[in-house]
């Protein structure tokens, strides 16, 4: 497929790659294989009512007597007709639909999400069409939809971490000190990592769950902390962070519903104050 790749290249501007090229045209060389020359597609009678799935058959029977060697103006002719007509995730998702018998269902993606080139933004992509992108954050939140035609997408396996020390409270409990990444969440809470003396901290200050059985402990190294959904222990081993010099616990990091809090909020905790937060921020800048 060297040619056929060289000729995604050539017209990535026109069926939408842009910062996508490099990978999308590996992929889409490979789909466009699998589309043209799959049993499972050519078998699809219960589909072809659909507008994609008549354009699909209809490459397959006009390229099955080209070859791109013979005829390479006329071949990428059909080929261009078929990427312009849909974008790489509706052809993706009609060869799954041909084949989902045989293999899993699609995925969301990763990808940063660049708005007018100007912002970007982790997003998890759910659906591409012709004219719209749908996403959520990548961290969590509602599904949102944006013209295609202001935005791109750039996909990525995984998104970089950056660690960052912070203070984290669930609900009107205890807060303590951490680390996490701010653009990283889980259904939009924050996921934090915890030192072994804040780890140690925290099993201290949970109570017991029944007859002198401990909330949490630790074993070794590895930290246990029971799960009512589980109804076990739920075990956290440590871990390294980048920039950050000692082991950590990843403590309920993906299901406990951390927020994130203001240093200020930690400080009045700590302080015993006996009045209010806001009476506590007026006290300590002096007026």
């Amino acid at each position: 497929m060297g040619l056929s790749k060289r000729y995604l290249e050539d017209i990535s501007q026109t069926i939408g790659f842009l910062g996508e090229i490099n990978e999308r045209v590996n992929e889409t060389s490979k789909l466009l294989g699998d589309l043209l020359h799959s049993d499972a597609v050519e078998g699809d009678y219960l589909r072809r009512d659909s507008r994609i799935g008549w354009v699909v058959q209809r490459a397959r029977n006009e390229l099955k007597s080209l070859t791109y060697y013979d005829e390479p103006e006329l071949y990428f002719s059909k080929l261009r007709i078929l990427l312009t007509e849909f974008t790489f995730e509706e052809l993706l998702e009609y060869y799954h639909d041909c084949v989902k018998e045989w293999v899993q269902p699609m995925k969301s993606r990763l990808a940063w999400l660049i708005i007018r080139n100007t912002h970007r933004h982790r997003a998890l992509i759910h659906k591409v069409t012709t004219d719209t992108i749908q996403f959520s954050p990548a961290g969590g939140g509602f599904v949102k939809e944006i013209k295609r035609d202001i935005a791109r997408l750039e996909y990525v396996d995984r998104f970089p971490r950056n660690w960052v020390a912070g203070f984290f409270q669930i609900e009107e409990d205890k807060i303590y000190q951490g680390f996490h990444d701010p653009e990283a969440r889980w259904n939009g809470w924050a996921m934090p990592y915890f030192t072994r003396e804040t780890a140690n901290a925290m099993v201290s200050d949970l109570p017991e769950i029944e007859d002198g059985k401990p909330y949490g402990y630790f074993e070794g190294d590895v930290c246990f902390i029971y799960d009512y959904g589980i109804e076990d222990y739920e075990s956290y081993k440590p871990t390294t962070l980048e920039g950050v010099d000692e082991l950590v616990y990843g403590i309920g990091a993906g299901s406990w519903v951390w927020d994130s809090i203001e240093e200020s909020e930690y400080e009045y905790q700590q302080s015993g104050f006996e009045g209010d937060y806001d009476e506590f921020l007026e006290d300590r800048r002096g007026f």
